[in-house]
């Protein structure tokens, strides 16, 4: 494994990552169990438990109570492209590029929406925002900043934005799965939507900046620890 310096369990999750990657362990099979890692490894059950739930989280595997976890990923598809490297070094490119720009201008976007919104604008903003509660997924996600920016009813600015989450989305592996399709963390950015949503609703512009900018800086930060682990 690793170096000593490497926490044991991200020594685990590097070691599992490379096998699944490899295509050691297929789409549809299971990994060995919690007691077979333990004693291949020679670490605790903590640390296994741990790394599994990191590797579920990079959407590598599947994990259920009772059962051991299953390969998700489909080494065998991106192979027939080009390597997962590749893949991850575009995606990470392209990210950091686009998080740049979309820092810069959607906490300004909320401002002046805080500013501005009608009674009507609230109403379609909090539709939206019902959508993301109810479904918890990136895409429904991404409506709601879609739908500021339909607020101020700036066709530029709306063709700039989606261009720049087709940059964003379309430059993901295939096969693992985005840090805001997974379940705790959709639940996180669901509620620093109402955040933004509550001083909108409340004409407060200064407060829908700052919790805008909090919003795009917590999903840079998941993102850099999902990529610590894809490279």
């Amino acid at each position: 494994m690793a170096s000593r310096n490497t926490p044991l369990y991200e020594q685990v999750v590097r070691e599992l990552r490379n096998q699944i990657i490899s295509g050691r362990y297929k789409k549809g099979e299971p990994l060995p169990s919690e007691k077979e890692l333990i004693d291949s490894m020679g670490v605790s059950r903590i640390t296994v438990r741990r790394a599994i739930h990191i590797l579920s989280e990079m959407g590598l595997i599947e994990t259920n109570q009772g059962k051991n976890s299953v390969v998700v990923f489909d080494a065998e598809s991106v192979a027939e492209d080009q390597s997962l490297a590749a893949y991850v070094d575009e995606y990470v490119e392209n990210f950091h590029a686009v998080e740049q720009i979309r820092l810069m201008l959607e906490p300004e976007v909320a401002r002046q929406v805080a500013k501005t919104a009608s009674e009507k604008d609230v109403a379609r903003l909090e539709a939206a925002l019902r959508g993301g509660e109810a479904s918890q997924d990136a895409a429904v996600s991404n409506d709601f900043h879609r739908a500021l920016i339909e607020v101020l009813a700036n066709g530029e600015l709306l063709q700039i934005y989606d261009h720049l989450i087709s940059m964003e989305e379309g430059h993901a592996p295939r096969g693992v799965l985005s840090p805001e399709k997974q379940d705790e963390i959709s639940a996180q950015v669901l509620e620093q939507h109402k955040r933004i949503m509550r001083a909108i609703r409340e004409h407060d512009p200064e407060f829908a900046y700052f919790y805008m900018k909090d919003h795009l800086r917590f999903v840079a930060q998941i993102y850099e620890r999902h990529f610590h682990y894809l490279q």
